[in-house]
């Protein structure tokens, strides 16, 4: 069963961008597995697929809130996950995992388990002001260095002891509110490396919900799957097409120069690990990544990178260098390439967070009106292709010696 891709299609028609949905089922199968699976990385250290996500839009009215009540219902009727929701500080927070809790369906939690989620993360903030707050979110997620404990001393005095935590967050906000949580001069404290930011810009659909919708989410089915998670413990094992895929995209990722500030490329591989994870944990409970899970892992890993990255130019930086970027890379990509034709899958994954999806299509439209290239779809994959006489046009430059990409 992958319930995340069923949960797609019964939301393909409502106004919240699909990626939002994705994560939010991503962030629910964190909180419900918590720490009792794992991947041992290479005997170092043991990873866990606890993450955070931050769905931002770019302006109010992009539906957010959906999502986020999905995730909470369905981690609240699987009745075994902590949930920390509402109107929170971080040091009632700590406090309340502090505590041995029982949910209301009766499932006692003795350790420091559990999962934040709030509909507006400046709420969530109030009490403690920015870096206590984000200083002891970014603390906390890295639950490998905790096995022993976690102690804070609150602005109280007291000291709270935290057993064995582990903390999954879903996190929502616009951009203004985003930037007076977390001011662009603090974007590189940690907290941002540690977060999937999914940055979205316009609405999936248009629709007014006058109707009764034919297509719904299938709580109960979701729930019972959910349950069986619950239960599953062990260490995931990588498959050796996986290990292959992933030691690809390392080796090629951190050979390239970055001039990212936030910390994510020192930290990506980890995150796309986790993900790998939950995206196994939604297609089967055999503790076994696939190549197919680490690819859509890097996919949606990268994405996530580049809409962050696009999130952070916004402000300050020019997009139209972003684009220029996109623009120059896949050109670059296809007169480099066999048959002088590249995947869809390849530029992206290529672009390193550089660029996203959205810069992408602008990109390949232009080409379009351009009549510079051709799309072919095959085998589940979208190609772009150059046409002839963009190739002869390179090869007569190249033949002159004044080779270029634009």
């Amino acid at each position: 069963m992958d319930w995340i891709k069923e949960l797609l299609v019964a939301t393909e028609d409502l106004e919240s961008p699909k990626s939002y949905y994705y994560w939010a089922a991503l962030a629910t199968i964190s909180a419900v597995v918590g720490k009792r699976v794992y991947l041992n990385r290479g005997g170092v250290y043991n990873l866990y697929p606890n993450i955070y996500v931050f769905l931002i839009s770019k302006k109010s009215g992009l539906r957010k809130g959906v999502p986020v009540n999905m995730a909470k219902k369905l981690t609240h009727d699987v009745g075994t996950v902590r949930v920390i929701d509402g109107q929170n500080s971080v040091q009632g927070m700590i406090k309340e995992l502090g505590k041995i809790y029982t949910t209301p369906k009766g499932h006692v939690i003795k350790e420091a388990e559990g999962f934040l989620i709030t509909g507006e993360f400046a709420s969530f903030m109030l009490q403690d002001g920015t870096n206590f707050s984000l200083t002891t979110l970014t603390d906390l997620y890295d639950t490998q260095y905790h096995e022993q404990g976690f102690k804070k001393r609150l602005s109280t005095q007291d000291e709270i002891s935290l057993k064995n935590p582990c903390i999954s967050g879903l996190f929502a906000s616009n951009e203004t509110h985003f930037f007076d949580v977390i001011p662009k001069n603090a974007i590189s404290g940690g907290f941002l490396a540690r977060t999937f930011c999914i940055y979205e810009e316009k609405r999936n659909a248009f629709n007014s919900l006058t109707k009764a919708q034919t297509k719904k989410i299938d709580y109960n089915k979701i729930v019972r799957y959910l349950e069986e998670l619950s239960k599953v413990t062990g260490e995931f094992r990588l498959a050796p097409k996986a290990v292959e895929t992933y030691d690809k995209w390392y080796y090629d990722f951190v050979g390239q120069e970055s001039d990212d500030d936030t910390g994510t490329d020192e930290r990506i591989g980890d995150n796309i690990l986790k993900a790998a994870m939950l995206i196994s944990l939604a297609r089967d409970s055999d503790l076994v990544i696939e190549n197919q899970d680490i690819v859509e892992a890097i996919e949606k890993s990268m994405e996530a990178f580049a809409g962050m990255r696009r999130l952070l130019f916004s402000g300050t930086g020019d997009p139209k260098s972003v684009k220029a970027t996109a623009y120059k890379s896949t050109m670059s990509m296809l007169l480099g390439a066999p048959g002088f034709e590249v995947s869809r899958r390849k530029v992206l994954l290529k672009a390193a967070g550089s660029f996203g999806p959205y810069d992408l299509d602008e990109v390949i439209e232009n080409f379009l009106q351009s009549k510079v290239l051709v799309i072919e779809k095959r085998g589940g994959e979208t190609y772009y292709r150059l046409k002839e006489w963009v190739i002869e046009r390179h090869k007569k430059l190249n033949k002159d010696g004044e080779e270029r990409v634009n």
